[in-house]
């Protein structure tokens, strides 16, 4: 996760816990564009989050998970055979 005070350019990162709490310290008063991101997950960006002085701020981001395309594509030839005369002729139904 990276939290970036767009009046400053002056960037911090951190990391969920195993609950998925994240908590960024020491940051300055602005405003910020949070940015979140996980594999197999879609990056989440939330603009215009205001921090002001002695505050805790609440962001939730629900994660989604990423589509992906993936394109398989598996070709197969048949083995290469001589017809014989005996594969070739031709077998009447027997008669009543």
């Amino acid at each position: 996760m990276e939290a970036l005070n767009t009046g400053t350019g002056v960037g911090s990162q951190t990391t969920t816990d195993d609950r998925g709490v994240y908590r960024f310290v020491n940051i300055q008063t602005g405003v910020y564009r949070i940015t979140v991101g996980a594999a197999s997950f879609k990056t989440i960006v939330e603009s215009n989050v205001i921090v002001n002085a002695n505050e805790v701020r609440r962001v939730d981001f629900p994660m989604q998970i990423a589509v992906t395309n993936e394109k398989i594509e598996v070709s197969a030839r048949l083995p290469c055979c001589r017809p014989t005369k005996r594969m070739c002729t031709r077998r009447s139904p027997p008669r009543r």
